[in-house]
């Protein structure tokens, strides 16, 4: 078993040259590449730009139940690559979220003059057990079960009265 995280993993730069510009950077000066991490399963290509002109371009790696610890080779070197890849052009959004509530963290970094698109964020959610699923629903400003309590009680009220001893 273990405990398990749901990870976010975003790699991306303006656009698909700037990419490619980063990504022969980065692999020139370290002999080696990342691109293993585009084939991984749970991994898609983006490539987005918007009516103004704004656009991006890179992978989303995701994955939920994943064993996310320090110390796996895997994890360490996905956490020291994702560290240095702004240094080459790239900007890099990851979030992790454990099991327990305030288990988060988040990493963000950006080249210089580049926004984040903010790509990730944790929410906190409440679920109902599926037994509740059958339970009358009522909603707020629907006052009609006010009014059928209230006939409900006095025709209580009302049978005692005429079962009362005199």
């Amino acid at each position: 078993m273990g405990y398990r995280s749901d990870v976010q993993l975003a790699v991306y730069a303006k656009n698909r040259e700037d990419f490619i510009t980063s990504f022969t950077r980065w692999r020139l000066d370290n002999g080696a590449d990342f691109t293993e991490w585009t084939t991984w399963t749970n991994t898609e290509t983006i490539e987005w730009t918007n009516s103004n002109g704004l656009s991006l371009y890179g992978f989303i790696f995701s994955d939920e139940q994943v064993k996310w610890y320090s110390g796996y080779y895997d994890v360490d070197e996905i956490e020291r690559v994702m560290r240095e890849l702004p240094d080459y052009g790239f900007s890099v959004e990851f979030l992790r979220v454990g099991e327990e509530p305030n288990d988060v963290e988040s990493f963000e970094r950006f080249p210089d003059g580049v926004n984040p698109f903010g790509l990730f964020w944790a929410e906190t959610v409440i679920s109902r057990t599926h037994i509740l699923s059958d339970a009358a629903e009522h909603r707020l400003g629907d006052k009609s079960w006010i009014a059928d309590y209230v006939e409900n009680q006095s025709t209580i009220g009302d049978q005692r009265s005429d079962t009362q001893p005199a």
